[in-house]
């Protein structure tokens, strides 16, 4: 399963007025006649979400959303009705991207933050569109003292996501991805967070081994020519999953069961071969009852002082995945 776009979740918070209570009864109303007919029955809650509150103790985060038993409520309009409960991490890891950064506290000011929170020294940071691909992986679970407000909206991590490292840029006008050695994007370092809240209330966190596989530059000129789509690309990878990656090189692996940022230096893989890619695999496995997962690419960087580089990597070599 491939990561193409970000599935935005959004969620009903506060008393509903009279008025708009009759309206959610017809609306259900209207659902059960065409669910008679045939039709999928939406997943809507019609319980009241502030019960939880008066319940549970409730405070407010620093950007005014209601914090309640340590869950973070995002409480955005969604036509769901369904409420998400994300972790409260007070104290957060620096260059680390946590669920609530994704969905409540996104922008472009916070992903330049953390980029700048990431980055190595000796390196500087790639504005703007670098084509490094982001890997992302998210995941919920919805708590057992929400149960009863709200249906459940837990999100699975699942087994195993792949995708390629880089995309390739698109030629201007015709839309094609050009398959030339011009293609790979100039980043000689990239940092990836993993958000896996593995010490939050005791519940635990799933364990993420990476593999990093090079496709061989050959490989992509004999498959592609000069030009190719995105279908043609996508295709090509489902074949190099199938054949187990045989015709591609396992250039790095790292078991990863801690929250932190860890990177990959592709600057090390270009000094090995010449490859026309790289695909990256996360295998999630000992994935407890509870899941809280947030995976994503947060810096792209370019060595620009190799001595100040070489002696921060070597400090930091454990949160290296080519090591």
């Amino acid at each position: 399963m491939y990561i193409r776009e970000i599935n935005e979740f959004t969620i009903i918070w506060g008393k509903l007025n009279m008025k708009r209570k009759i309206a959610c009864v017809l609306l259900g109303a209207v659902s059960l006649q065409l669910l008679s007919c045939g039709q999928h029955e939406s997943n809507e809650t019609l319980t009241e979400p502030n019960y939880v509150l008066q319940e549970y103790e409730t405070t407010k985060s620093e950007n005014g959303y209601s914090i309640v038993n340590d869950f973070m409520v995002y409480d955005e309009p969604s036509p769901s009705g369904l409420y998400v409960y994300y972790p409260y991490v007070e104290e957060k890891k620096k260059g680390v991207n946590y669920l609530d950064d994704m969905y409540i506290r996104g922008n472009s000011a916070r992903d330049e933050e953390l980029q700048g929170e990431a980055r190595p020294d000796g390196t500087s940071s790639k504005i703007g569109n670098s084509a490094c691909d982001s890997m992302i992986v998210n995941a919920w679970s919805t708590p057992d003292f929400a149960l009863k407000y709200n249906s459940d909206s837990s999100k699975g991590v699942g087994d195993e996501r792949v995708g390629f490292a880089f995309s390739y840029l698109i030629n201007d006008g015709d839309k094609e991805y050009k398959s030339g050695d011009d293609a790979m994007a100039d980043v000689d370092v990239a940092a990836y967070s993993f958000a896996l809240y593995e010490d939050f209330k005791d519940y635990g966190g799933p364990v993420c081994t990476v593999e990093v596989y090079g496709v061989p530059q050959a490989l992509f000129k004999e498959k592609f020519g000069k030009k190719f789509n995105s279908d043609k690309l996508y295709d090509f990878l489902d074949k190099l999953k199938k054949d187990n990656y045989k015709s591609c090189e396992l250039l790095a692996t790292k078991r990863i069961t801690e929250t932190d940022v860890y990177y990959i230096d592709y600057s090390e893989f270009s000094k090995k071969g010449q490859y026309g890619n790289y695909v990256i695999k996360y295998t999630f496995s000992e994935k407890p009852r509870y899941n809280w997962v947030n995976t994503v690419n947060v810096g792209r960087y370019n060595i620009n002082d190799e001595a100040k580089y070489t002696s921060w990597k070597k400090e930091h070599a454990e949160k290296f995945i080519n090591n």
